[in-house]
């Protein structure tokens, strides 16, 4: 009984710091991206108020032929958001050679109270992938 009350113990420490990690309104999306393409998520994220920069986490990527979370050497996976309509780049582009945390900058005119964002991404690897994405439009305040 002392072993079960440890793991579940254990399991909502666990839960509390990863919750605790993302920022606030994070969206988890899943992105599928052909070869030479990009893709854009489902979802989308508004910004609450000004915003001079967004978060995008890499938090699992698959790649055809490779083994999960492998990256291979001098290849990137890419990440920006871009406007819900008409998917206009808004912010600069984050690149991942590993699973880790960004925070690009909006682009001037961007990152306005109220505007959606979606994530878009594509790799300099020419071929298919999925990557999973902890984002959001709400960043770091202006």
């Amino acid at each position: 009984m002392k072993s079960l009350t440890k793991i579940i113990l254990v399991t909502v420490m666990i839960s509390m710091l990863v919750l605790y990690s993302l920022p606030a309104n994070a969206l988890t999306s899943t992105v599928y991206v052909s070869a030479g393409t990009t893709g854009y998520t489902n979802d989308s994220s508004t910004a609450s108020k000004a915003r001079s920069k967004c978060d995008i986490t890499l938090e699992f990527v698959q790649f055809s032929y490779y083994p999960p979370n492998n990256i291979p050497s001098t290849y990137y996976v890419y990440a920006w958001l871009s406007t819900s309509s008409g998917h206009a780049k808004a912010t600069n582009t984050a690149a991942f050679s590993s699973l880790s945390a960004q925070y690009p900058s909006y682009y001037s005119g961007y990152g306005g109270e109220g505007t959606s964002y979606v994530l878009a991404s594509n790799t300099d690897l020419g071929i298919y992938y999925s990557a999973r994405f902890d984002w959001t439009a709400n960043g770091q305040a202006a």
